[in-house]
């Protein structure tokens, strides 16, 4: 502007008479007062398009309000850790608290924090809203020390409110559960443990199930019946082919009443019988036969069978049960597994809320916001008020370069004719 004016005063002087060098350095004020009184339709009309396109941006403008939400950086004092042992009295120097300052500092304005408040808000953000990128766009952050204040524009005062709300609590909830030491959360551990006692009741009820269906009683009781039908067949062919003296007359009777004995019910283990007991008894044929058909019929064995074939089938019968038993062995070591699986998440859930409780937070929330209940922007009158200013220096800056140009063409004109 100097530069202009100082242009235009030489051209005036030199399309005037000439006057001496201290005239020409002095400035004649009332020139270019001269000037603005012969524009000042010019000056006018800018100032008022000036304060009309203000004006009408204005009014045209959504209004965008700001809320204001704040967090304070506390100082860790301790944690507990159940699990060996405790620890307390965490150590900090000035380096590590700086470090640490800076770090959370940078955690309030994060793709983290932002995608946390998209979940927690959901709905009420518009679908363009739920972009990462456009929320991060809302969102300033202003650091005083330990103060961190966060403050959030939208044209709608509420979700302005609820996003900075939103945002100081998400960032005090994901601040203090990465500085807790706590790998899992309350809600996660407690989730687990759900899952675990779910499925050891699905254990629990298999066990329960193979208890009352299983055949370990009926293949047992069937092995120590075709071993005592064995025993009786062999018993029956050394009658068949043995001698007639007394002594193995007496072996006989005595091996029958103990097969016997073993076939119904179980001998005592003071059991004893006496040579002259056995004096009178004798074992034919017919009461071994009785016996046959008798555990024939109770342990499901075809009629006449030999020796080897009912060897075979109790082979067949062990390896049966071998199944079944190892078949209880897997499902009690499930259950068992599954039930302190349960039992420790159980109790891990308890000792890590009881942490969470006692646990020094690393930031709080220190200042809720509220709905903010005028705009920011548009300032109507500022912005008018600018306008007016900007207009005037405008129109001054076009009359005076109209006048110069004026000037130039005159001289033009001159050195045309001379």
């Amino acid at each position: 502007i100097a530069s202009l004016l100082q242009s235009w005063h030489n051209t005036l002087h030199k399309a005037t008479c000439g006057k001496g060098r201290n005239m020409e350095d002095e400035i004649d004020l009332r020139k270019y007062t001269d000037v603005l009184r012969k524009h000042w339709k010019l000056i006018v009309i800018i100032i008022v398009i000036a304060a009309f396109v203000a004006g009408l941006v204005s009014f045209l403008s959504p209004p965008i309000y700001k809320a204001n939400a704040a967090v304070l950086i506390t100082k860790a004092r301790s944690e507990i850790v159940f699990e060996p042992k405790y620890r307390t009295s965490l150590e900090e120097n000035v380096a590590g608290v700086a470090s640490q300052q800076q770090a959370l500092i940078a955690l309030v304005k994060s793709s983290t924090m932002a995608t946390q408040v998209i979940e927690q808000l959901g709905d009420k953000l518009e679908p363009k809203e739920r972009r990462v990128e456009s929320i991060l766009d809302k969102v300033q952050v202003r650091d005083q020390g330990d103060f961190i204040e966060i403050s959030v524009k939208s044209t709608d005062p509420q979700k302005a409110a609820a996003i900075a709300n939103a945002w100081a609590k998400s960032y005090e909830s994901h601040v203090n559960s990465l500085y807790s030491g706590i790998l899992q959360s309350p809600e996660e551990l407690e989730a687990q443990a759900d899952a675990a006692k779910k499925e050891y009741e699905g254990k629990q009820r298999a066990w329960e199930d193979f208890v009352s269906n299983n055949r370990i009683s009926e293949l047992s009781r069937q092995i120590a019946d075709k071993e005592v039908l064995c025993q009786v067949k062999s018993l029956r062919e050394q009658i068949e082919a043995g001698s007639s003296s007394p002594a193995s007359a007496t072996a006989n009777s005595l091996a029958l009443i103990l097969l016997q004995a073993r076939a119904f019910t179980s001998l005592p283990s003071d059991f004893q019988i006496s040579m002259d007991q056995l004096s009178g008894i004798t074992a034919s044929l017919d009461d071994v036969d009785a016996l046959i058909s008798t555990l024939e019929a109770r342990s499901g064995s075809t009629q006449g069978q030999s020796i080897s074939e009912l060897r075979q089938e109790i082979l067949q019968l062990k390896g049966e049960l071998e199944k079944e038993n190892a078949r209880k062995q897997n499902l009690g070591r499930s259950r068992s597994i599954a039930w302190e699986t349960y039992t420790t998440l159980d109790s891990k859930t308890a000792e890590v809320k009881v942490a969470a409780q006692v646990q020094d937070a690393i930031v709080r929330v220190a200042v809720v916001a509220t709905v903010p209940e005028s705009p920011v922007t548009p300032r109507k009158a500022m912005n008018i008020g600018i306008a007016l200013v900007l207009g005037l220096v405008i129109g001054i800056l076009c009359a005076f370069g109209a006048e110069y140009f004026k000037g130039k063409r005159r001289e033009e004109i001159k050195s045309d004719e001379s």
